[in-house]
């Protein structure tokens, strides 16, 4: 499904910002003062104490300035943003000021944000986000190093996007862009991000330096929804390692005899206890020339623990409501819902992670070279890794194919026991049995035939295939050995 290219754009520095350390809660009222020069020069200082300086005649990146009964606060993102161009990625989010209020608690309310057009380029692809009609507003710690919490929204965005071969625009209404952090017994935090929009439309165009044309895809939707949670954030060694790649912005000076960076990235580990995205869109339409592909509701869900001893990850993805219109072959067999998960769990990240740091190159490119990637490849091949396929199904006009299972690579030895059923298997036949079907089908259909032969039936009268990997590298279908296994 379509994204929104530039959302990094929005979360870069709310994020870095939250990263830092714990959040007191948040309590009300601004309190009545008058800005002196004298606390704007101390709260420019603290909210610089954790980035190295800048350049000898250079501003700092955040400065205060006294504004009546409030501060002038501006951030200037160009130098702290600069290490992510060593990876590849360029965000200009340009100059950022805002007004900002000292709450009775001595916590810090910032709004009526100032914000540019923002752009990012990196991996062949650059974009353009603008943004109509925002709000804004940001908690602070007393000592502005602590995001608590912050809200933005927006009537309007507008994006612009290229890539090698696809110019693309989308616009989008109504967003919300909120996030919070919590901190933990061992001051690591808990970062929570929430993003909505609604009415999506975005045209692409595979005319690369040409507007998008009469042919062009168009897609949209009604509703977009993307809810993340880091769970045990380092906040702390995130923090220090950011300090010390803004005062090594280059290749060349992260590759210097004396780099201290291995072993801040190492301090970093495992970065973050656990991770979990879901995000859905709700109306969603792909319209091709002469086609359309859309789905009352798509669901993605991506979870992972940290690069640690027995990592597991998780991937899900639920579509309903699916239908396609136009000239394709087999439209009769289009699925209209579809339900897949996945988990893979025992994987020993964190071997893999400390050798991959204790190999990098910095000088080189890439900077890891292959007799890393072989080792680690070799370490994570001999994990004794679980693989569970979760409950799932495809359904369409008069079939429903259901499944689960569960394998375990035991020392490089695959053994376990998977369960497909399915209802309406002579439809599926019929369909592609028909005149028009395209090239390739035949081959389905021995598939088919063949699998047809092994199932055994249940009450209900579905088909029902055990299919059973032993250690000893049989394969048993309902308790029988194929007829194409025998040896």
């Amino acid at each position: 499904m379509p994204r929104m290219p530039s959302r990094q754009a929005l979360a870069v520095v709310p994020l870095i910002a939250g990263a830092i350390l714990a959040a007191p809660p948040l309590a009300g009222r601004a309190r009545a003062e008058t800005a002196t020069a004298e606390e704007a020069a101390r709260l420019t200082a603290l909210a610089n104490q954790t980035m190295p300086p800048p350049a000898p005649g250079e501003a700092p990146d955040t400065t205060f300035e006294p504004a009546g009964d409030h501060y002038r606060m501006t951030v200037r993102t160009q130098r702290l943003l600069k290490p992510l161009e060593i990876l590849g990625l360029k965000l200009d989010l340009g100059t950022l000021s805002w007004k900002q209020v000292r709450q009775a608690d001595g916590t810090w309310r910032a709004d009526a944000m100032e914000r540019p057009p923002s752009t990012s380029s990196g991996f062949g692809v650059t974009s353009r986000t603008q943004f109509e009609g925002t709000e804004e507003s940001l908690y602070l710690s007393a000592d502005l190093q602590r995001l608590i919490r912050s809200t933005f929204t927006a009537t309007r965005a507008r994006v612009e996007q290229k890539r090698a071969l696809v110019d693309a625009t989308e616009t989008s209404r109504d967003i919300r862009f909120e996030q919070t952090t919590d901190v933990a017994a061992d001051g690591s935090l808990t970062y929570r991000l929430s993003n909505r929009r609604s009415d999506i439309q975005g045209k692409a165009s595979v005319m690369p330096g040409a507007a998008p044309s009469a042919d062009a895809i168009d897609y949209r939707a009604a509703r977009e929804t993307t809810d993340v949670t880091v769970e045990g954030l380092a906040s702390g060694p995130l923090t220090a390692l950011w300090s010390y790649l803004v005062a090594h912005p280059t290749r060349a000076e992260l590759a210097a005899p004396d780099s201290a960076l291995l072993d801040r990235l190492e301090a970093a580990l495992p970065v973050f206890r656990r991770i979990s995205v879901v995000s859905s869109m709700d109306g969603f339409a792909l319209e091709p020339p002469g086609l359309s592909i859309g789905a009352d509701t798509g669901t993605i869900r991506v979870a992972a623990s940290g690069p640690v001893a027995g990592a597991d990850a998780e991937f899900g993805l639920d579509l309903s409501g699916l239908s396609v219109k136009g000239p394709i072959p087999l439209a009769g067999l289009i699925p209209q819902s579809l339900s897949l998960g996945l988990k893979v769990a025992g994987l020993d990240l964190d071997f893999a992670a400390r050798y991959a740091i204790q190999s990098l190159d910095i000088a080189s490119d890439p900077p890891l070279g292959p007799d890393a990637l072989t080792a680690i490849r070799a370490s994570l091949a001999e994990a004794d890794v679980t693989i569970t396929l979760s409950p799932g199904h495809v359904r369409g006009p008069g079939y429903d194919i259901a499944w689960e299972g569960t394998l375990t690579m035991e020392r490089g030895v695959p053994v376990g026991k998977a369960t497909v059923t399915a209802a309406g298997l002579d439809r599926i036949l019929a369909g592609l049995s028909a005149p028009g079907a395209p090239p390739g089908t035949a081959m389905v259909l021995t598939g088919l035939y063949a699998a047809q032969a092994l199932a055994d039936k249940d009450a209900d009268g579905r088909s029902r295939w055990v299919i059973e990997r032993k250690r000893e590298h049989r394969v048993l279908v309902n308790g029988r050995v194929p007829g194409f296994w025998r040896r």
